[in-house]
């Protein structure tokens, strides 16, 4: 056990100099960096790395920093920290590996070894340790000394298998598992006290959620214009109280008697307001960081690079040509498995469910892709980053809510300094976004390209193909033949396609570069020169992921997805073939397109009347009586799809709740 009494020592005194010599000796054994350590005196308040010389005539002239008294930022573990002061703390025999395995990834070993760092000035370091130590030094020291001491703590005094924070974290996470509600949560506590007196629990889940959240990370609330102009955030923003574009007020009930209108005096001052729209960020570099001070995600973290694909197939992003182009164009990135690839996905959901149909929320979610495909897409591996409030889409103005997080991948692009629990050793860790997520609306808010229009299709770009159902009022995109081989049959099929013989070949692929010149190139005209002509703006802006120094090198920068595609494929062919006559695309509007087309006579609608013939891909009643039986009889194994037999009506022949 190391003796730590001397801190309390005058600094004149023979035991405080003797501490303070066995201090330097055990620091400078575990964390020394070219021979320098963090300075632990008064006056530097471990903002410096200095020698072993200058930290002893610091020690001895300025004094120790009295109440720092968990030395994790010069390679003590947690192990090495714990006491066992009373007859209510375990002894290091009992069972707590788990509990301590995580806490020891939290705190206890990020600072323990520092011979994998680079050497580089001091005045860039400072901020890189994982430990924050940009953070006060004594709220960080009380945080972790709080958390040991409730993780020490039996539940009760006989209790050899629970602590107290190892009781609360498991009870909480029953609560998270099985959807129990705040106060639900409270109850069991307060029936647990009176049934166990003796326990050492909170009293409610407050008292729980307040010991629970030292564990976690984080979040920043950033008030937002209530008509998503701008973020009140960053140095030049974060103090005004209006919009600068729509001199809309910051607050919901602003006091006009600040001396100086649109900023706000003090922070006393904001506190008493209430805003109109929070955005809530989750910091994304301290959630890498927390990837690799866990061992067991550090391993997964490289699987990538340690089993490569034995049989040539598509099984996770890495096999894509997108990664191994990147990889090319960036060697330096590729050279370290440990690197982060990143996609972002984006969507918006009603959190009212069916209650409320007019708000949505869109959270905005990173999945990495260092992680084996058995567990990139869990729930438990995705990260969140951003909580975009509602009640309406954010629309366009998604690049306004997006810049906290461009901003902080930018700076990870260039490398942040992690500690590798595998390694034991720092390394220099970068991270790249590769694409993003979401389904055709949301592509056009988060490319810039409108999807609205006739040429839709951000692929194929200026060269899209389609054509304007005069009846069905709606594009409709024919050109899919051009990517079949120059002598496929099809192409001159005219009875089966839309009448036309296809000798076009595919639409080139636009490079990055190019993609950006037609950008600047439609921002120089005017918004009105475009529409002269009911020409909408095919570009409306341009995106904040080109901020980002790689984008335009990504081979592929967005991506749709396909469960939305799916969906409205199934939908429609389904209800088409059920013939039910709310939601089939078979109906007098397309027949008489098809007409106008001259193609498939045999559709073609009754002369001067609003009938026409069935459709032979119409299903009878006797054949939806087999269907849906069908539907209504099948089970699934667990976890496989939703109970669809809830969805069938036998007796009217529908399909409902898709």
């Amino acid at each position: 056990m190391i003796d730590k009494s001397w801190i309390d020592k005058s600094i004149t005194t023979a035991e405080y100099k003797c501490g303070v010599a066995d201090f330097l000796d055990f620091a400078f054994q575990r964390v020394a960096v070219n021979g320098k350590i963090i300075c632990p005196c008064i006056r530097c308040g471990f903002k410096n790395m200095r020698t072993r010389v200058e930290v002893l005539a610091h020690l001895l002239q300025k004094g120790f920093s009295k109440k720092y008294t968990f030395w994790y930022m010069h390679g003590e573990s947690v192990v090495q920290h714990e006491e066992a002061s009373s007859s209510h703390d375990f002894s290091e025999s009992e069972e707590r590996a788990p509990l301590q395995d995580m806490l020891n990834d939290i705190f206890g070993s990020a600072a323990n070894n520092f011979d994998g760092v680079d050497d580089e000035p001091v005045e860039e370091r400072n901020n890189s340790f994982p430990i924050h130590i940009e953070d006060d030094t004594q709220e960080e020291s009380d945080r972790i000394r709080e958390l040991l001491k409730d993780g020490n703590r039996r539940l009760y005094p006989e209790c050899t298998k629970y602590s107290k924070l190892s009781f609360i974290v498991e009870l909480y996470h029953i609560k998270v598992l099985c959807g129990a509600t705040d106060k639900t949560f409270s109850m069991i506590l307060d029936l647990l006290k009176r049934a166990f007196p003796h326990a050492n629990l909170p009293v409610s889940f407050y008292e729980a959620k307040k010991m629970i959240k030292q564990l976690g990370l984080g979040y920043e609330k950033i008030h937002v214009c209530p008509n998503n102009c701008m973020l009140f955030w960053g140095p030049d923003n974060e103090t005004k109280s209006k919009c600068t574009i729509c001199n809309a007020s910051r607050y919901k009930a602003e006091d006009n008697t600040s001396s100086n209108p649109g900023v706000l005096d003090t922070a006393e001052h904001m506190a008493r307001l209430i805003p109109e729209k929070v955005l809530r960020y989750f910091p994304l570099t301290p959630r890498l960081r927390r990837l690799y001070m866990s061992s067991k995600t550090s391993r997964l973290m490289r699987w990538h690079s340690e089993f490569p694909n034995s049989d040539g197939k598509l099984k996770h992003p890495r096999d894509s040509k997108a990664w191994k182009e990147f990889d090319l164009l960036y060697p330096e990135f590729a050279e370290d498995p440990r690197n982060i690839r990143l996609a972002l996905a984006f969507d918006g959901f009603n959190p009212f469910g069916t209650l409320s149909s007019n708000i949505s929320v869109w959270p905005v979610m990173l999945y990495v892709y260092n992680y084996p495909p058995w567990c990139c897409m869990k729930q438990a591996s995705l990260i969140m980053s951003m909580i975009i409030p509602g009640p309406k889409m954010p629309g366009n103005n998604i690049d306004v809510f997006l810049q906290p997080l461009i901003n902080e991948l930018k700076e990870l692009w260039k490398g942040v300094d992690v500690y590798d629990s595998v390694d034991g050793k720092f390394f220099r860790m970068h991270a790249a976004l590769f694409w993003t997520i979401s389904d055709f609306p949301g592509l056009d808010n988060l490319s810039g390209w409108n999807t609205h229009t006739s040429l839709a299709c951000p692929s194929c770009n200026f060269d899209t193909v389609s054509r304007r159902l005069k009846h069905g009022m709606k594009y409709c995109f024919m050109g899919h033949r051009r990517w079949l081989p120059d002598n496929h049959e099809y192409r001159q099929n005219m009875h089966s396609f839309d009448g036309t013989t296809e000798l076009r070949g595919p639409p080139s692929t636009l490079s990055g570069s190019a993609i950006l010149s037609q950008i600047q190139s439609s921002r120089k005209r005017s918004h009105e020169a475009l529409n002269a002509g009911n020409n909408p703006l095919q570009w409306k802006k341009r995106s904040i992921f080109w901020d980002l120094p790689y984008w335009k090198d990504n081979l592929i920068r967005h991506c749709l997805d396909m469960m939305h595609i799916e969906k409205n494929v199934c939908d429609n062919v389904l209800f088409t073939v059920l013939d039910d006559k709310q939601k089939t695309k078979d109906n007098l509007a397309a027949r008489k397109d098809l007409q106008l087309m001259g193609i498939r006579e045999q559709l073609h609608p009754f002369t001067n009347s609003s009938k026409y013939p069935p459709s032979c891909f119409r299903m009878t009643n006797a054949d939806k009586d087999i269907f849906l039986s069908v539907l209504k009889s099948v089970s699934f194994p667990d976890g496989y799809s939703s109970n669809i037999s809830r969805c069938i009506d036998l007796k009217k022949r529908k399909v409902f709740g898709l």
